[in-house]
């Protein structure tokens, strides 16, 4: 879930610089089916950045004694609240999934009690020879569209009707509404994030500019006088393009009668190397989180799968012992790396009297993975200050041979020993 939310963050970081990208450069554009293919873009490409491989990170494997054995990201121990493991945390972490899944949900409940009213009206529609679903409306509703289906008012002015009709089958023709249909289920993934909003008004309006200019076919001051006729009154109740929305009639009359200029090739080429900064982000936020939690752990190296250098995986080796170093398969702690610091944040505990005597200190612990699993042979390699106090010592091998069984790591389709080593740092608050 922490990954998840990880993602979002970055996804919606994105979200925002995309949204305002279009705001600035590209909203008073005329080249409207460039500007729905950008605005489609900048609601897609954000949740695909953060699922780009972000190119190499730290090594993980580190030469001790002449041979490669793998490190363990470094574990801190700590008496302040800066040094909680993820489990204490779990309390305002579970509060943030509670809010965020609880604003999803709202919005997307408002949309479907949205789509529900529109496709029950649908339901009572006929089926014209064109293949459009035409449903007149009773009430004091207004023209809408939505996929292959027509709402006219009952009441509709008969020689704005043929104005408006073409306009409608602009969006149907087209396939407006999938877009509309995308821009919501953004929204509901990012209810908290302003952008996700105004991409789903900059869509619409975008249609509606389209939908103007093949509709006016040059005769632009008859067409602007039947949007000011229909301009009163919206009735929101439908999913779909509205065609007099109000709010926008200054808008669409100002876009009718503007001229587009020939430079404005310039501002979508600036798409590319805007894209090419948003990849580059990307590739820093990863290089940057790729180590584990800093809550818990440091920014030493850090991770437990080992990792290719130039594209070659490191051959298997063992120590004088006989145990391998390295593997085809590591062994993995059941249910990952983060599962193991929560073990670690639950069971390590700051010895009362090394607390009370100011010790502190990393000390690095060395144990064996055994083919069936089993943590053996824990041992203290040494500290980074040439000396330990026991007592921290003493609780770092308690816990970590404490630990459940590993899946063993494997060679040549066989379960095999496989050696680590991980850093414990007892640290006090500064």
């Amino acid at each position: 879930m922490n990954t998840f939310f990880i993602y979002l963050a970055e996804a919606n970081l994105y979200l925002l610089l995309f949204a305002a990208m279009y705001y600035i450069w590209l909203r008073r554009q005329k080249n409207f089916n460039a500007n729905r293919a950008v605005i489609l873009g900048s609601l897609t490409v954000p949740f695909l950045l953060p699922l780009l491989p972000a190119g190499s990170y730290p090594e993980a494997a580190a030469e001790i004694s002449g041979i490669f054995q793998v490190n363990l990201p470094a574990f801190v121990v700590g008496s302040s609240a800066e040094f909680r493991t993820a489990s204490s945390g779990s309390g305002v972490f579970s509060l943030v999934q509670i809010i965020y899944f609880g604003g999803a949900s709202v919005t997307g409940l408002l949309f479907l009690r949205q789509l529900y009213h529109t496709l029950r009206r649908a339901a009572s529609g006929r089926t014209s020879h064109e293949g459009i679903t035409e449903v007149t409306l009773e009430d004091d509703a207004r023209p809408a569209s939505f996929f292959n289906v027509l709402f006219m008012p009952k009441n509709v002015n008969a020689e704005n009707a043929p104005f408006i009709r073409a306009h409608e089958l602009v969006h149907i023709r087209e396939w407006h509404s999938l877009d509309l249909i995308l821009s919501e289920v953004v929204k509901i993934l990012c209810w908290f994030n302003p952008a996700a909003y105004y991409l789903r008004r900059a869509a619409e309006t975008n249609h509606e500019f389209r939908a103007d200019a093949l509709t006016a076919d040059d005769d632009n001051q008859t067409y602007s006088k039947v949007l000011i006729g229909e301009a009163l009154g919206v009735n929101h109740s439908l999913v779909g393009h509205h065609f007099n929305k109000s709010n926008l009639l200054k808008m669409r009359i100002e876009m009718l009668t503007k001229k587009q200029r020939g430079r404005s090739i310039l501002r979508y080429a600036l798409l590319i190397p805007f894209t090419a900064a948003a990849i580059f982000i990307h590739g820093c936020v990863e290089n940057e989180a790729e180590a584990p939690a800093q809550s818990k752990s440091d920014s030493s190296p850090t991770e437990m799968q080992v990792m290719m250098v130039d594209g070659v995986p490191p051959i298997p080796q063992t120590g004088e012992d006989g145990i391998y170093t390295i593997v085809e398969q590591m062994p993995e702690y059941p249910g990952g790396e983060s599962e193991l610091m929560a073990f670690l944040g639950e069971n390590i505990k700051y010895p009362a009297g090394a607390k009370a005597d100011g010790e502190e200190g990393t000390v690095f612990i060395t144990f064996t993975i055994t083919a069936d699993g089993l943590v053996e042979n824990p041992k203290a390699l040494g500290s980074d200050k040439g000396r330990i106090d026991q007592r921290l010592e003493t609780e770092a091998l308690k816990v970590i041979g404490s630990m459940p069984q590993w899946t063993p790591g494997q060679q040549d389709g066989k379960n095999v020993a496989v050696r680590y080593n991980l850093p414990v740092r007892f640290k006090l608050k500064d």
